[in-house]
């Protein structure tokens, strides 16, 4: 099949001993460091080349660093993280230390985060990361871009259907696939109903930390009607599978009237959640300034989403870098003050809103197919001649398929329900990716944990947990 059309721009080379003089002046100009890809062992022909990710302006660039030894860098965002052993053993837990359970509305105490406590004060915390660890970095180059998207749900068992659809972002921006403006509203539907139903899975989590069963079944009776709204719309309960690139498998029939339904539910239990965590005295009184999380933090430590906005930064990629067509809905971006527990639970319950918003706006914009007119992207439902059957069986076929130019290299990211999730694509002309890297919001969060809980109450500790919201599966490193 032949490659689709795209001007490939090569990304930016630099030696280890220039990456930070270049870093510092990029950072002066307003860049902002978004993650840090290390070089690791060659899988199916992939270099072992560190890269540097920036947010420059309202687009990313890459920044290609070639050479060792790796530089020191004082950005905590940027320290180099060491390859993954599968077969490492697990850390046992340390002698001393109490389990801190982050309350998961699907499993519990994913997270190897531990406490020492004196008195009702911890001093300190061991926290381990991937402990739940997909592998999709090494999986990747093993399989055609087309199983890529149905490969990255398992990257997050809340929101599969947002990594999937990111997924495909970078699919099309590395093979130059132009994509119409009804497809992209069917994904922003899509997109924000699942955010809704992610913060319902932290509203369990956040309010069985603070031992309220009520909201607790609330929020589960939320998820629940969101679950069915989806079986509507694409005929099962997780929208899973439904992104592949230049297309969505969803029906807009009964998007309407299944959204009609679902809307008052859901405008309710935010409602209530409203009243029960922030608007009640008792819990505000308990943990305002807990959990505080400074602007400089954001920068330093690569925070993204909710963490990043309750400290008063305005940082949301739907704005920031515009994607699908955000850029033509109107939404408004909650931004708290305090950095602190409160200030994250409150933005979260205002995104809710905003997303069910932003679902009936992208609803109401949504007029067209939801597929691309081309055989070597998406083959018809019926080959009705020869050529399109041959197009249909090679989309498929080891060594066909989609095949990106060459050195092509594409860097997305999306708003995901915990922040700014990332996936970094690299082509050496084949079927398959040369590189693939899933950039995670709660590696950065997980990792500012133990400074979060050290000097709180124990009592609080699972409040601080649930208000990060991390992804333990997500840490993909």
């Amino acid at each position: 099949m032949t490659a689709l059309p795209r001007e490939v721009t090569q990304p930016q080379r630099v030696s280890a001993t220039d990456l930070p003089a270049l870093l510092a002046e990029q950072r002066r100009s307003g860049a902002r460091v978004v993650d840090l890809i290390p070089g690791h062992n060659p899988v199916h022909g992939a270099e072992a080349t560190a890269v540097v990710v920036l947010h420059v302006d309202r687009h990313y660039e890459t920044i290609w660093v070639e050479g060792s030894p790796l530089p020191a860098l004082e950005l905590s965002v940027a320290s180099w993280p060491e390859p993954p052993n599968p077969g490492s053993e697990p850390m046992p837990a340390p002698v001393g230390f109490l389990p801190i359970g982050d309350g998961g509305p699907i499993t519990r105490r994913r997270l190897s985060l531990w406490a020492a406590v004196d008195g009702d004060r911890i001093v300190d915390v061991h926290a381990t990361s991937g402990r739940l660890t997909a592998g999709l970095s090494r999986l990747a180059p093993a399989h055609p871009y087309l199983q890529l998207p149905v490969l990255a749900e398992g990257l997050n068992e809340q929101t599969p259907t947002t990594t999937a659809m990111l997924t495909v972002l970078g699919i099309e921006a590395l093979a130059g696939i132009d994509v119409p403006d009804s497809i992209q509203h069917a994904r922003v539907f899509v997109a924000e109903l699942e955010r809704v139903q992610a913060h319902c899975g932290w509203l369990v989590s956040q309010a069985t930390a603070c031992a309220d069963d009520a909201l607790v079944n609330e929020a589960r009776h939320g998820r629940e009607r969101l679950a069915w709204l989806f079986v509507a719309v694409c005929g099962r309960r997780r929208p899973t599978g439904i992104h592949l690139p230049g297309q969505i498998l969803i029906d807009r029939g009964p998007a309407e009237a299944a959204l009609s339904e679902v809307t008052p539910h859901l405008s309710r239990l935010i409602d209530t959640a409203r009243q029960s965590l922030s608007g009640r005295r008792g819990w505000r009184r308990r943990l305002e300034g807990v959990g505080v999380i400074s602007t400089d933090a954001v920068d330093t430590h690569g925070l993204s989403g909710p963490v990043a906005r309750g400290t008063g930064v305005d940082l949301d990629v739907r704005r920031r870098a515009p994607y699908l067509t955000y850029n033509q809905l109107d939404f408004d971006v909650s931004v708290g003050a305090g950095g602190d527990v409160v200030d994250r639970c409150i933005v979260r319950l205002d995104e809710m809103a905003q997303s069910l918003r932003l679902a009936r706006q992208a609803l109401a914009a949504w007029h067209g197919p939801v597929q691309v007119e081309d055989v070597r992207v998406v083959p018809p439902p019926m080959p009705a001649a020869t050529t399109q059957m041959i197009h249909h069986f090679e989309l498929w076929m080891e060594g066909h398929g989609l095949q990106p130019a060459s050195g092509a290299t594409a860097f997305v990211a999306v708003e995901a329900p915990e922040g700014e999730l990332g996936i970094l694509l690299s082509s050496d002309g084949s079927s398959k990716p040369k590189r693939a890297h899933w950039r995670s919001p709660s590696s950065a969060h997980f990792h500012l944990l133990p400074a979060l809980l050290q000097g709180q109450c124990f009592a609080d500790a699972a409040d601080v947990v649930s208000s990060v919201h991390v992804n333990a599966a997500e840490m993909d490193q």
